[in-house]
Formats: C-alpha cells, sequence, structure tokens
C-alpha cells in the first residue's frame, strides 16, 4: 500500500502522533527516577518555531489526561498562560487552562507574565489553587516573596542583562527595605 503525501501527513498530524513523543520522555523520566520527581511544563498557546496548534483545547486536554492516567503522582503539570491574556487591559482575564485543571488531579502550576501583573496573579492562586511561578520578576526581587504579601512595588527587570556572565542583572538588585531606607 502505498500512501499520498497528504494522507501520510494526515496520519502524522493526529493528536495521539504529536503527543507521542512528550508522553515517551514522561514515561522514561519516571522509569528512572520515580513520578513524584518528575514533571513537565506545556505551553499550548506556544508558537515558538511554527509549533501553533490549531487545536490546543484538544491536543493539551489529550496530553493532560493520559499523564493523569499514566502518571497521577506526577510532581506537578506546569502550564503557559497565553501572556496576551494575562497582559490585557480588560477586566476580565478568560482563563484558558480551566480545561486543563479539570483534568489533572494533582499540583497545578500556572506561569505568564504574571511579573507585570501581580492582583492577577493573585486572583487565579486564590480562585483556582494553582501554584503562580514568576521568573522574571525573581531575578529582579530578591524578595519577592515579602514584597508579595506586602503588596510593595516591584522592582523593573533589564532583560538586557539576561544570560550574562555578570553580576549586573542578577544578584544587584535591591531589596524594597534598601530602597525605602535610601
Amino acid at each position: 500500500m502505498v500512501l499520498k503525501s497528504t494522507e501520510l501527513t494526515d496520519i502524522l498530524l493526529t493528536i495521539e502522533n504529536r503527543g507521542r513523543f512528550a508522553l515517551e520522555v514522561v514515561d522514561a523520566v519516571v522509569n528512572a527516577v520515580g513520578a513524584e520527581r518528575t514533571a513537565i511544563r506545556f505551553s499550548p498557546d506556544g508558537a515558538f518555531q511554527g509549533m501553533a496548534d490549531e487545536n490546543p483545547v484538544k491536543t493539551w486536554s489529550y496530553l493532560t489526561a493520559q499523564l493523569q492516567k499514566n502518571h497521577p503522582s506526577l510532581a506537578y503539570l506546569h502550564f503557559i498562560e497565553a501572556r496576551a491574556n494575562i497582559m490585557s487591559d480588560s477586566a476580565e482575564v478568560e482563563d484558558t487552562l480551566e480545561p486543563f485543571r479539570e483534568i489533572w488531579k494533582g499540583p497545578f502550576i500556572s506561569s505568564s507574565g504574571f511579573s507585570n501583573a501581580t492582583e492577577t496573579a493573585a486572583d487565579i492562586a486564590e480562585r483556582t489553587n494553582d501554584l503562580i511561578s514568576y521568573g522574571r520578576a525573581f531575578i529582579a526581587n530578591p524578595d519577592l516573596p515579602e514584597r508579595l504579601r506586602n503588596g510593595w512595588e516591584l522592582n523593573k527587570y533589564d532583560r538586557s542583562t539576561f544570560y550574562s556572565n555578570e553580576a549586573a542583572g542578577y544578584t544587584d538588585y535591591p531589596f524594597y527595605n534598601q530602597i525605602k531606607n535610601n
């Protein structure tokens, strides 16, 4: 039997085939170190290097359901919310991760631009019981938990200093009390 190229493309692009690599990697890591020491990060709205998904809810729900079925004791699933959604001026933030939260019963981490939307992050954490991930904000705020707890202003991060071999931009950001006392 000889397949036409369009038939082969349709076969290769099934959700099961798209998810197979990730699921096999998780299986291998779980077998090597245990489920409780294994986690995975997903970006359903990611489009890096042409990886945009025409039906992200279907694809990522499939992956989440397979992980729930086969490895329900993973350390956590880490999902990246669409950054444009978090950073919108709208008072209502659409919860694009809800379909995955409904499937996954273990620890769930939400991430996406929360460095500039701390109130939105707090609302999501309160409403969903998610853990919230802060990346760039932690670099610029060595006392981030205290700043969030007290509603203190955050230092702005300097992207131009990322990935350098210098201390500038990593160890020179001031603590809130240093700013307040100056």
